[in-house]
């Protein structure tokens, strides 16, 4: 072979050599940069994970209280008045806090819709208080027990949502109740 050829297949084969190598190179940092997501989302499910559980906790402990009046006759004007304000309070703080992951985001949701449909239920309790007693009371209770009945039925919804976020981000099982015997327990 002429020294011209050689010296020309001898160029490609090392040109061909750091292309190669520049294009194992750059896939090499795609695929860490790649891990490196997979990792930050990772690390960011469990974040949301463990916040939407410590809202959850947040919400046990402001409807707990309460939980065993919402879906029965109305409970008295003065627990009325101090959990309407508690309800408050905690559907501005739900309202307040930032989005996450999808699970995170839907068990939220439906933690503010419980917290929505509790709120609702009190404000019925307080018109049946305040309503003369005849039909429009009885049927005022009515509603407001039907409202309760909701919210502890959205509660196993909300529960069972912040579970699939805990086990979504490998954190396990999460078991919350409001009240031993009311609603449906998770």
């Amino acid at each position: 072979m002429p020294r011209p050829l050689i010296a020309v297949a001898v160029t490609l084969v090392v040109a061909a050599a750091a292309v190669g190598g520049v294009l194992l190179d750059r896939r090499d940092g795609v695929d860490a940069r790649t891990a490196d997501l997979v990792a930050a989302e990772e690390a960011r499910t469990v974040e949301d994970a463990a916040a939407v559980t410590a809202t959850a906790q947040d919400v046990v402990d402001v409807l707990s209280p309460m939980a065993e009046s919402l879906a029965g006759p109305s409970p008295a004007a003065a627990d009325v008045a101090t959990w309407t304000a508690d309800v408050a309070a905690l559907q501005d703080r739900l309202a307040a806090e930032p989005g996450g992951s999808t699970a995170a985001n839907a068990a939220r949701s439906a933690l503010r819709s419980t917290v929505a449909l509790t709120g609702s239920s009190l404000e019925a309790h307080a018109l049946a208080a305040d309503a003369p007693e005849d039909a429009l009371a009885v049927r005022l209770g009515a509603h407001a027990a039907d409202l309760g009945d909701q919210a502890l039925r959205s509660w196993v919804t909300a529960a069972t949502l912040v579970d699939v976020a805990n086990v979504d981000a490998g954190l396990g099982h999460v078991h919350l109740t409001l009240a031993p015997g009311v609603g449906v327990d998770h």
